[in-house]
């Protein structure tokens, strides 16, 4: 046994102290769990809450999972890790194969050495996240591996969740909670049927015990483009609601109120000084007529500019903002340090602005529902125009002070107006098209059937700023490398000739970048004929859905895309045939293509929309339908027919 005395965050990682097991049945788990790598056999978790004589709740997690490999690729499973960071203490830690012998027996070998190192997630320069890093011995088709720890959790508002369900099957999957006198619960079902999963309940003079109790649960699969886990898993999530020591009564978390009322006793002491520095930035900033909005664009502008966002959530600065004239010396800061510089030079301004907590979209939660921090990850600034709410995000360095982050579309907003006063906002969905990729290219075609081309693309709305901010990054070489790629037309031979960018950093204009291009072996020249494919950008041609895929599909944001080509007809030729209009309009999706002559010049225009962030399995039928209409539009070619002459 390992005893350890560091500090853990565990995300649903569900385990408790070894239980009596029998030894696993391979020919059972194999026969039921038939196609599957591995099934976990056993999975329980026991949360113990009581008081110490100080007064403060104290939180113990025993946990243990028992998995059985299936298939004689066990070894490659051998590597394994738990996870935490400075809200826990691991306080040990005990994992072994049991691998298989004759008649049922299993021979235990221990795993001996542990390794510790620093976890980064993506995006997150610091987080203070570490993990214990382990290899089960020995693994081999039929064995059996175990692990079992015990944590304390030291901040009540930070119970994680229980998720029913990872990417292995659950043959069975225990919970019990053991909330000692004076502590009383509640609990959060999310995909989950309340009455399916409610748990047995044994009142005794000591303590109550929560008891769930979930078999054949089935494995999840993460498919590509689609949510986060969280949207489909069920999840128990319970939570302290009060405890009581000697009549005392202390809230933690009995609802929304009680989470605002905890995180502001987290920033309030957050600049409480006046600063000269800041202040004189604001003055050099902002005019007398410069109403409210003018005055937060051009503070959040100077923001973006000189202040660079850098993830660093070490501990309890992962909820507790940075003064903001520490973010202003070092030039940079997470979420929260840049809200706090915001928050201040909006204050220096007169601007009515307010700390505000968010969930990304990644957080399927609503404060009601799941009044905890899981409900919310990130920190932004909201500010009061015209008695309304609105919100800017310092970790963008592109975004107009008009436009949300798109990572935040659609969810809620908890605005801390002062010590008991919040109020909630839901940050808007931005119209398809408010999101336009426009793309007009000019075509002339030599009798070789060399192609030669112009074109102007335009991005508008969140297309715009992601672009924008991803290019900023960029060396003049990874540029040039970028738009070949991006600006390249009909095939791979296509080669970019010449490229001008609009400025980056004009925030509030559209991106538009004007290019010309050479395009070899693309049109087919022969016996007084030229076949042309005008579809130079083949948009979603491999995007059907799979008949079998249960998970939803999620975009980024709502847009659409229109690219118009242009074509010269050659001197000497004329049309022989044109594809026909075809089109198909959903509510939440569609495409349209339409194709005519004016004069010496045949125009096609293909126009497509998405009017959604997450698309439901229900809509795929049809999304496939919308798929093969697209795929009917790029099998078709023009056709151009020399002209005889008498």
């Amino acid at each position: 046994m390992k005893k350890i005395t560091f500090l853990i965050l565990f995300f649903a990682v569900i385990t408790p102290k070894l239980q009596a097991q029998e030894p696993e049945d391979f020919n059972y788990y194999q026969e039921k769990y038939n196609g599957n790598t591995a099934v976990t056999s056993f999975e329980k978790a026991t949360l113990v809450l009581e008081i110490n004589s100080d007064g403060e709740l104290e939180i113990e997690e025993h946990r243990e999972r028992r998995r059985i490999y299936l298939k004689d690729n066990a070894a490659q499973f051998a590597k394994s890790s738990i996870s935490y960071s400075e809200h826990s203490q691991l306080t040990d830690i005990e994992a072994f194969s049991l691998l298989p012998k004759r008649k049922g027996k299993y021979k235990k070998e221990k795993v001996k050495n542990f390794s510790t190192k620093a976890e980064f997630s993506s995006g997150v320069f610091h987080n203070g996240v570490k993990s214990e890093n382990f290899f089960y011995p020995s693994l081999s088709k039929g064995a059996v591996t175990v692990v079992n720890y015990t944590m304390k959790q030291d901040i009540p508002q930070l119970i994680s969740s229980f998720y029913v369900g990872e990417y292995y099957p659950i043959d069975v999957y225990q919970i019990e909670i053991h909330a000692k006198k004076g502590v009383e619960m509640d609990f959060s079902y999310i995909h989950a049927n309340e009455q399916k999963y409610r748990p047995t309940i044994e009142e005794g003079k000591k303590e109550t015990v929560y008891r769930w109790e979930i078999r054949d649960i089935p494995g999840v699969e993460i498919e590509e483009n689609g949510p986060d886990p969280t949207f489909y898993i069920p999840q128990i999530i319970p939570r302290v609601t009060q405890y009581t020591y000697k009549g005392t009564v202390t809230p933690v978390l009995r609802d929304e109120a009680d989470l605002y009322r905890w995180y502001h006793s987290l920033v309030k002491k957050t600049d409480k000084e006046p600063n000269e520095t800041l202040k004189n930035i604001v003055d050099s900033l902002v005019t007398e007529e410069d109403d409210d909005l003018e005055r937060v664009r051009k503070i959040y502008y100077w923001v973006q500019d000189n202040v660079r966002y850098v993830a660093f959530e070490e501990g309890m600065q992962g909820f507790i903002p940075d003064d903001a004239v520490k973010v202003c010396d070092k030039r940079y800061g997470d979420c929260k340090g840049l809200t706090s510089i915001l928050y201040s030079m909006c204050r220096y301004a007169g601007v009515e602005a307010y700390f505000a907590w968010v969930g990304t979209r990644d957080r399927p939660f609503r404060y009601k529902e799941v009044p905890t921090p899981l409900v919310d990850n990130h920190m932004i600034l909201s500010y009061r125009y015209k008695d309304q709410f609105y919100v800017v995000d310092g970790t963008s360095n592109t975004s107009p002070v008009t436009e949300p982050t798109s990572f935040i579309q659609e969810k809620e907003v908890m605005i801390g107006i002062d010590a008991n006063e919040f109020k909630i906002i839901e940050v808007p969905v931005k119209p398809y098209g408010y999101s336009a990729h426009r793309d007009t290219v000019w075509l002339s075609l030599d009798e070789k059937g060399l192609l030669k081309g112009k074109g102007v693309a335009h991005q508008s709305g969140y297309y715009a700023s992601s672009t924008k901010s991803y290019l900023k990054l960029l060396s003049q070489q990874e540029l040039e490398r970028f738009l070949q790629n991006y600006l390249e037309r009909g095939n791979n031979k296509c080669q970019l000739d010449t490229f001008f960018v609009s400025d980056l950093n004009s925030r509030e204009e559209d991106l538009v970048i004007h290019y010309t291009f050479t395009l070899p072996d693309y049109a087919n020249v022969g016996d007084g004929e030229i076949f042309l494919n005008l579809s130079l950008v083949k948009l979603y041609a491999d995007n059907q859905m799979k008949k079998d895929r249960k998970t939803p599909y999620e975009i980024r944001f709502k847009s659409m895309d229109e690219a118009t080509v242009i074509l010269d007809i050659p001197e000497g030729y004329e049309v022989a045939y044109l594809p026909k209009d075809q089109s198909y309009e959903h509510e939440l999706f569609g495409t349209k293509i339409n194709l005519v002559q004016e004069e010496e010049k045949l125009i096609q225009t293909l126009y497509h929309y998405d009017n959604f962030l997450l698309l439901k399995p229900s809509s795929f039928k049809d999304w496939n339908k919308m798929i093969k209409v697209l795929k009917n539009i790029y099998r078709e070619s023009i056709i151009l027919k020399k002209i005889q002459t008498k």
